[in-house]
């Protein structure tokens, strides 16, 4: 199976915020088709080192609250009690994730490909947490892990190894195994 890295709050956002959408600069390669399974990898460093020194929650969380509302979603801090609160204005969805258990350096969801995003084709009305300047990676069937699998991570699209990849199976129920 293969597998992408994400900062963690993007793959926060994927597992507890419904995105569908994973956006990179690069198409996919030939062998990723409708239906194929992709491990959602959350990498270790919270907003991908850009943030030097010391960072709030709402610096690292900005990019993801901005996209989060137009998909329907507000997002706040609870500083006090280190909480990342959210609700839907569209469903009577409601959480608050503690920021230490937000995934990091684990494979946290798995999802098959849906099809890709074209920047200057595709309408990115349709798709609240598409960046039209970007390819759009669509996801579907996504399946937050049982149980977090540590594992490292890699740029681009990598291939999971024997152990991180039976423990992922072993989490998660994929029709086709």
């Amino acid at each position: 199976m293969k597998a992408i890295t994400l900062w963690p709050e993007w793959a926060w956002a994927i597992c507890r915020l419904g995105k569908n959408v994973e956006n990179r600069t690069w198409k996919p390669p030939k062998s990723i088709v409708d239906g194929t399974p992709i491990a959602i990898h959350a990498g270790v460093t919270l907003g991908g080192g850009q943030l030097r020194g010391k960072f709030s929650a709402e610096q690292v969380f900005q990019p993801v609250v901005e996209m989060a509302e137009r998909a329907g979603w507000r997002v706040g801090f609870d500083i006090a009690e280190n909480m990342i609160k959210a609700y839907s204005i569209r469903e009577p969805i409601s959480l608050g994730d503690r920021m230490l258990s937000i995934g990091k350096g684990c494979v946290v969801a798995v999802g098959e490909f849906d099809g890709l995003l074209i920047p200057g084709v595709d309408d990115p009305r349709d798709w609240p947490w598409w960046a039209p300047d970007q390819f759009g990676w669509r996801l579907r069937n996504i399946q937050q892990l049982k149980n977090k699998v540590p594992c490292r991570g890699r740029q681009r699209l990598w291939g999971l190894p024997e152990n991180a990849l039976q423990q992922v199976l072993d989490n998660c129920d994929l029709s086709d195994g």
